[in-house]
């Protein structure tokens, strides 16, 4: 390399050793580093890449040797509620654990020091300070000096609390209701949310809400009330603990089975909390915060500055804080919240150990564990006053500083992805992915850094995850997003595509985080043991297991507030892949450790990927993700083959409603450029539509519409359906005594069923087998939708013998070890491949895979040439899976289910299905039908044929919202009225039993045998034409947007998903997320593998399993047994063989599964069998 000059170097470079020198330049880089590579081989030198502080660079990349004028700096945020915000964060602060001051906190503390133990109290310190800090607040407009809030304080505090204690005609319980009743009707009433009490009543919630939110409270008149509750039907008992009654109390996850291990408290323990330390024991008095000058100084400097701010921004306040759309509400929640919480956070890990004798009248915040031993650290008055100070400061650090540390998130420019992404500038010779080009060419020339809202539809096939890059990549000038999906295989499979040559990023600039616990993490609701370290107890549940892979070149400044392994590659590295799990927190926000989880939002863009394969209850939780996404300015895409209009545009009005917000709480001086939307398709001539957010609904219709006439095309047709020909079981042969165990299971398919089931496998089979050397070989799948049934026809056909077939029975399905199903996983992916692979075709690949070469040499063992694969499976084949399938039987499920199970059939082929061919079969009725289940009662029929893979509702407590049967509940005709769905020929009377079968639910499509994403996408004109997408459109428009008066109560206790964007009460309260949340929190135990057991079976754990409870607790021991039975089903390779292929994932990963609460309560009728899963004992017998 030759120098040219002190800071100079000219070198001929090949493109892979200028990655080379950018990576190491930037990992070497500081914010001094002024760096910039140029391209000389051409006429012109062309700016390659920048490093380090661009401010020291002309645009067109000239380099400033000296400069004399300071360089305009850009404005901070100019929004005026902001800077109200900071100063009501540092009042927040200063006064966040003034009930920290109690006898009962502080003997707390005094017993984790000395006996190393802890202590509950009956009263939240959080709940003391509101007592305390409300009528301070109230009495602050009056006072005119520090020597009067001195005298207020020396006089009020201990009085405001003793209202509250305890007596013999007044127990604990009943004045913890007075206490909650109080909040409601004082601190936080309907009317202190008015302009004139609002920033009193703000500052209040912030002490409540700093570990956790309140729950909220029904008020028949004002809706929602951002409260706590105690007892009663929806009461908790996080801020108030006692608990008199165990037995009719439940916790805060609806349970009441550990009710009774929950602590008592005597009137003596209830009364302390309510008493300030005044004195020692040897009469020595106590320095509580008030009695600290430079405490009383800043509360009242604090104080006169937000009177000030107050009177110049009183026009941008709203009128009320709870109104449906006001900004106030939203900063308070996700700005001036996370500052508190910040700054608490960083303050406690800063604490200072003050050794393990108490000082003489020290009152403490706070423990610290220093070898082993408890020590007090801070005092609480230096923790008050520090954590005051940090609010004010991170507030505007986070939110008001145009360079502050919300804006310090590792990116890539455009630049960068020249060099480091060469694979997204290649274009596509295969038709299938040219609409990327499209993409890439139409918005490169608008890339910005301007929020945008985004909607890719691609169907199955079409390369949807390139195409998700290569649209972030085009029009955004410093590329930094997150790509957040359902599925852990998924995720690996997406993060692995990331690193291929098309696209070319490197593990330097790509995170994967994989987990799945996090979503139903249940709280603890006991006091932490004797630390008053609230923070550090509350983020031991924010991550659970998780892999984690990427090497971040960068830093975060906000990385201090994460751990140092799971957590910090999210801020760290430029693109993330992970489950979705990983940052629904930051979209709930109950508890103050997912506040780390928002900051991770604050600061990236987001691609929701396979949208609609979430069900309709967490595509409500997940609207909240796009409301917060709009409120800090940030892109929004949701990518999907089948996602309809309506979800579509209920996700676009949360994320407008955010930008509204964002427009409000983020001023700038200079005019911003307007947010706008994107709609992408894989269709030609309709790739790529740039539209404004005034026209998006409508444009998205319009747009739909043409990928729906693309899908209807009969020259795109890629499959053809059938009905399979199973019977009813009245109508087949009865099984006799002497059958086999197996078809004794009144709950699965007889004997004459299942020869039916084979037969129509013969058929498919028949008409899609491949020849090849004398052997005929195809490749199908069976979805299920229960995993009983599929594990039953896996065990029938390991059994079954067909004079001519060779049957090859794979299980697959979610209640397997994850080892099991990483195992079938790896091996469907590659068996299913027809992707041609040199001089091998897409046809003839399937015979060169070792499993299938091992199978055709036990077929011809046994005189036979035709190899049938069956996978017997659920709704887990569904999505993400790139396999092709020669055909497949559905049981009836829902229209996405079809539409997206059929993705996976000829998934890589071009070639043309023939007219006379069918490759899906649906069956007549699902299973519990063909079992004539339906003549049981109505009551039990409907939720036991359709619940969890149909569209009844389970979330609405005694309502009928949306179900298959007529008439029509009230809410579906509404919905059906919105979007316009003819319901003339729907029966009017009383029909329990329409929604059984097949013909009715889809009878367009089974008249038009053919099945595409159109169905999904379309509107129906008529409901009895398309009963189950009429309903399934309907079912989505309540859950998404709501039908009933947003204040009523039933809709308070059922909110639709942008409701939360709507309503200041869902964002201020956990209301929301705790109705609406990601993940059915029954799963909340775990079966997994015991370590400390000794020795293997054939290499596969041995038989001593436990069960761990939602706690954490082993709870039972499990048999595990290897499947013994003779036959051809596949069984994954062992544990030690996994862990070889694996070295990156841990035994507990590997062998963990979730339990539901009824496998848990029955834990000891299962079993696990390897191949099949977990079994019902008598299932697997």
């Amino acid at each position: 390399m030759q120098r040219l000059g002190s800071q100079t170097w000219q070198s001929a470079l090949s493109l892979e050793a200028l990655k080379i020198l950018v990576t190491e330049l930037k990992r070497v880089a500081t914010k001094a580093s002024c760096i910039v590579i140029y391209d000389t081989s051409g006429r012109e030198p062309q700016k390659v890449i920048h490093i380090g502080n661009r401010n020291r660079y002309t645009p067109d990349g000239q380099f400033a040797f000296s400069t004399h004028q300071e360089q305009a700096r850009a404005t901070n945020n100019q929004s005026g509620l902001v800077r109200l915000l900071a100063k009501c964060c540092e009042m927040a602060g200063l006064m966040h654990d003034l009930g920290k001051g109690s006898e009962q906190f502080q003997k707390k503390l005094s017993k984790g020091v000395t006996l190393d133990v802890g202590l509950a109290d009956p009263i939240r310190h959080e709940v003391i300070s509101v007592l305390m800090a409300s009528p301070l607040l109230a009495a602050l407009p009056g006072m005119r000096s520090v020597e009067e809030l001195e005298q207020w304080c020396y006089k009020n505090f201990q009085p405001v609390l003793d209202v509250y204690k305890a007596d013999k005609a007044n127990s604990p319980a009943i004045m913890s209701q007075k206490i909650a009743n109080a909040l409601q009707s004082r601190s936080f009433a309907f009317s202190k949310w008015e302009k004139k009490t609002l920033v009193e009543t703000s500052i209040n919630w912030m002490i409540l809400s700093h570990h956790r939110l309140p729950d909220g409270r029904h008020c028949d008149e004002d809706g929602i009330i951002p409260t706590i509750t105690y007892g009663g039907e929806y009461g908790s008992h996080y801020f108030l603990k006692v608990i008199e009654d165990a037995s009719s109390i439940r916790d805060d996850a609806g349970d009441t089975s550990d009710a009774a291990k929950k602590p008592k408290f005597n009137e003596k323990d209830f009364n302390r909390n309510l008493s300030l330390c005044s004195s020692t024991v040897s009469g020595e008095s106590v320095n509580q915060p008030w009695h600290d000058p430079t405490w009383r100084s800043q509360v009242f400097k604090c104080y006169q500055r937000i009177a000030r701010l107050t009177a110049e921004v009183e026009h941008l306040l709203p009128e009320h804080a709870l109104a449906d759309d006001n900004a106030w509400a939203t900063g308070l929640s996700l700005l001036g919240r996370t500052a508190l919480v910040y700054a608490d956070y960083i303050v406690s890990a800063e604490k200072k150990p003050s050794g393990t004798t108490r000082k003489a009248g020290t009152i403490y915040a706070n423990t610290i564990k220093i070898d082993n031993q408890n020590q007090y650290a801070d005092t609480l008055v230096t923790h008050l006053l520090l954590v005051g100070k940090r609010a004010a400061q991170y507030c505007s650090d986070l939110f008001i500083k145009t360079d502050g540390m919300i804006h310090s998130f590792p990116s890539l420019s455009g630049d960068e992805r020249k060099v480091l992404l060469p694979g997204l500038s290649i274009r596509s010779t295969d038709a299938r992915y040219r609409w990327q080009d499209v993409v890439r060419d139409k918005f490169k020339p608008m890339a910005s850094n301007t929020p945008f809202f985004g909607s890719v539809m691609g169907k199955t096939g079409a390369g949807k995850t390139r195409g998700n890059m290569m649209l972030m990549h085009a029009l955004k000038e410093d590329m930094r997003f997150t790509c957040a999906i359902g599925l852990r295989s998924l995720v690996k499979q997406t993060y692995a595509a990331y690193q291929e040559s098309f696209i070319g990023l490197t593990p330097e600039h790509v995170a994967l985080l994989i987990g799945e616990s996090q979503g139903q993490a249940q709280v603890s609701h006991d006091e932490p043991s004797g630390s008053g370290n609230d923070l550090d107890e509350d983020a031991k549940l924010l991550l659970g297991d998780y892999i984690l892979a990427g090497d971040s070149l960068c830093e975060s400044d906000l990385a201090i507030m994460l751990d140092s392994t799971k957590q910090r590659a999210m801020l760290a590295n430029p693109v993330q892949v992970m489950t979705v799990d990983h940052i629904m927190p930051g979209a709930s926000l109950g508890r103050s450790s997912e506040l780390k989880l928002l900051m991770h939002l604050m600061g990236t863009d987001i691609v929701l990927d396979e949208i609609d394969d979430y069900p309709v209850n967490s595509q409500a939780a997940l609207m909240r993700m796009a409301f917060i996404s709009g409120v800090f300015g940030r892109s929004f895409v949701l990518s999907s083959a089948t996602a309809t209009p309506i979800i579509q545009k209920a996700f676009f009005n949360a994320w407008r409603q955010g930008i509204r917000h964002h427009a409000k709480l983020f001023q700038s001086s200079e005019s911003p450029a307007e947010p706008f939307a994107v709609l992408v398709s894989h269709v030609a001539g309709n790739e790529a539509l740039r539209t404004t957010l005034d026209s998006f609904e409508e444009d998205c219709d319009a747009f739909v519409e043409k990928v729906i006439t693309e899908a209807e095309n009969p020259e795109n047709i890629r499959h053809r359906l059938g009905i399979a020909q199973v019977l009813n079981i009245d109508q087949c042969v009865k099984d006799i005594a002497t059958d086999n165990s197996l078809y004794k299971n009144s709950k699965s398919l007889s004997r004459d069923q299942h020869q039916q089931l084979i037969d129509t496998v013969a058929q498919a089979h028949e008409m899609h087998g491949i020849n090849h050397q004398g052997i005929k070989l195809s490749s199908g799948f069976i979805r299920f939708n229960n995993i009983r049934n599929a594990q039953h026809l896996a065990r029938v056909l390991n059994i079954v013998e067909h004079e001519t077939l060779h049957i090859v029975p794979i299980c697959y399905h979610a209640a397997m070890l994850y080892m099991d199903r990483l195992s079938v996983e790896t091996l469907l992916s590659t068996l299913n491949c027809r992707k041609a692979n040199g001089d091998v075709t897409g046809d003839l690949r399937i015979f060169d895979h070792p499993y299938a070469k091992a199978c055709i040499e036990d077929a011809k063992a046994a005189k036979k040439k035709e190899i049938i694969f069956v996978l017997c499976t659920t709704n887990i084949i569904e999505v993400g899976r790139d396999h092709d399938y020669d055909w497949a039987i559905l049981e009836p499920s829902s229209t996405r289910s079809m539409v997206q199970s059929c993705g996976r059939v000829w998934r890589h082929r071009t070639k043309s299905l023939p007219a006379d061919h069918m490759n899906v079969w649906l069956l007549p009725r699902n299973i519990r039908g063909l079992l004539n289940e339906e003549n049981e009662s109505w009551q039990k029929t409907t939720k036991r044929l359709w619940t969890n893979f149909g569209i009844e509702d389970e979330n609405f407590k005694g309502q009928s919202i949306v179900a298959l049967r007529f008439p029509l509940s009230t809410w579906a005709e509404k919905a059906l009225k919105q979007l316009v769905i003819d319901q003339t020929k729907i029966p009017r009377g009383r029909n329990e039993r329409a929604g059984l079968s097949s013909d009715p639910l889809w009878s367009r499509a089974i008249t038009r045998k053919v099945v595409h994403a159109g169905l999904c996408l379309e509107i129906p004109t008529a409901a009895m034409d398309s009963l189950m997408p009429s309903m399934e459109l309907a079912q989505q428009y309540i859950h998404l947007n709501g039908i009933a008066d947003q204040q009523n109560k039933f809709t308070l206790e059922n909110p639709a998903g942008i409701h939360y964007a709507n309503l200041a009460a869902h964002r201020l309260t956990e209301n929301h997320p705790k109705r609406r949340s990601l993940r059915d929190s029954d799963d909340g135990y775990s079966m997994l593998y015991d370590s400390r057991s000794q020795g293997t079976i054939d290499g596969y754990p041995s038989q001593k399993w436990r069960a761990i409870d939602r706690d954490g607790k082993e709870q039972e021991e499990i048999l595990i047994n290897k499947c013994s039975e003779p036959g051809r089903l596949f069984v994954p390779p062992s544990l030690e063989q996994i862990m070889t292929d694996n070295p990156d994932m841990s035994s507990r990963m590997l062998t963990e599964i979730g339990l539901r609460n009824e496998q848990f309560k029955e834990i000891r009728q299962w079993q696990y069998v390897y191949g099949l899963g977990l079994c019902k004992c008598d299932a697997a017998a």
